[in-house]
């Protein structure tokens, strides 16, 4: 059986933010449309990173930030 560390990232903690990492793909990849350029480029044009916002939508983080007890991770 798998635990809910290796199967879900919201798995406890280190996981999670390793989870999240992979998720989001290396920042330094050129080809990694959540990268540092696309970042950097949306900041100077000051707007929001959509393309990250979403990424996070999708990963879940907004849970992280509920408690436990009423449904969050």
């Amino acid at each position: 059986m798998t635990s809910p560390a290796t199967s879900s990232p919201r798995g406890p903690y280190p996981h999670r933010a390793d989870a999240l990492e992979q998720h989001l793909g290396d920042p330094g990849d050129p080809g990694n449309p959540l990268g540092f350029p696309h970042i950097l480029a949306a900041d100077e044009r000051s707007e929001m990173f959509a393309d990250g916002e979403r990424a996070l939508d999708a990963y879940g983080l907004g849970a992280e930030f509920v408690p436990a007890g009423t449904a969050g991770a």
